[in-house]
């Protein structure tokens, strides 16, 4: 016999269901008229007859991405606003609902991506990093968008037209989805602030936290995918055996990714965020001042260096780099006017 609450939860589940396929679909109209089901009437129940609401017409419909038109009632013991029992719902039943939350920005088409802001424990976790990966310590980050993929030729191209990412050694970094090369930081910020004027929104590049707690989006390994740099190749693109033959000095990994060089982005696979080449294909621009030692001097909630130095950073390595410098937790400076062929950024957006 089903439980009254395993009766509610798996009715539940089901119309939570049937609401993430309409809105996948073109009934997006009749999922808001479940809603209002949910919202503006009591609902009824008597320990399993939930069940019998849930008929094989209903299920057959829903598979086939139809919404439930007439959600039926049951006979009920007691009654309670039907916003009250929803949100007791979603506290009791062992359901998640994951929705991928994105925006496009129309004038440039970049895709940003939602991410919920949480604490991580930041630095070399593992263990065999350098020593400006430590202390290992833990930061908190606000919610916040980070572009879904490093921004493109095509998307800095309509910032500044005339940009050029170049060649290198006559194969092209210049492709409209190859992410954008040769850029300093001052460029960078330049883009970030044309497109915040333009948009009226804030963009802006990510800080070393964000940009790490984006990276690992939840593990606490030494890649996002985990510690086995084999397997590499499915997620970035980096240095590897292809490279090895060409440029014999080259440390690489014992992977083929099938890029010589910068790659379209988006071609491999992405991190648990829904974000694709943190790791791999460029270098990145983040928002700090470089500091070796900042990892003891900052806060814990939001931080960013902005004190004195020479130096910005960047993070993630790129299609050039082997093992050590593809991880999540490795930290590298440059001057910010320095531009070259495997750094580039991707932006953040303030919510």
């Amino acid at each position: 016999m089903v439980s009254k609450t395993g009766a509610i939860c798996h009715a539940f589940r089901f119309h939570i269901n049937s609401i993430i396929m309409a809105l996948r679909s073109d009934y997006f109209v009749w999922t808001l008229k479940l809603l209002t089901v949910f919202i503006k009437q009591p609902l009824r129940f008597r320990g399993a007859d939930m069940m019998e609401s849930v008929t094989k017409t209903d299920v057959i419909n829903a598979q086939n991405g139809r919404p439930i038109l007439s959600p039926r009632r049951c006979r009920m013991t007691f009654k309670m606003p039907g916003i009250l029992f929803f949100i007791l719902l979603l506290a009791a039943c062992p359901v998640i609902v994951h929705a991928e939350s994105t925006y496009t920005e129309p004038s440039t088409g970049m895709e940003v991506v939602f991410v919920k802001g949480g604490c991580y424990e930041m630095g070399d976790s593992v263990g065999d990093g350098d020593s400006n990966e430590r202390p290992v310590h833990e930061v908190c980050v606000n919610d916040f968008y980070m572009g879904k993929y490093d921004v493109t030729n095509e998307q800095f191209r309509k910032f500044r037209p005339d940009h050029n990412s170049g060649k290198f050694e006559g194969l092209s970094l210049n492709d409209d989805k190859q992410p954008v090369v040769n850029v300093s930081w001052y460029e960078a910020v330049d883009f970030a602030k044309w497109l915040s004027q333009k948009t009226g929104q804030t963009y802006r590049l990510p800080t070393e936290a964000e940009w790490e707690y984006a990276a690992r989006a939840g593990a606490k390994t030494k890649y996002f995918w985990g510690n086995n740099p084999d397997d590499a190749c499915k997620y970035a693109n980096v240095a590897d055996m292809s490279a090895k033959k060409r440029w014999k000095a080259w440390t690489s990994f014992y992977c083929d990714d099938k890029f010589l060089v910068s790659s379209p982005v988006g071609s491999f696979q992405p991190n648990q965020f829904g974000l694709y080449d943190m790791l791999g294909n460029v270098w990145q621009w983040v928002e700090d001042v470089y500091s070796s030692s900042a990892y003891n001097r900052l806060p814990k909630n939001n931080p960013v260096y902005e004190g004195s130095g020479e130096f910005r950073g960047e993070r993630g390595g790129g299609w050039s780099n082997g093992p050590l410098c593809v991880r999540v937790s490795h930290r590298v400076s440059l001057t910010p006017e320095f531009a070259t062929h495997a750094l580039g950024f991707r932006l953040v957006r303030v919510k």
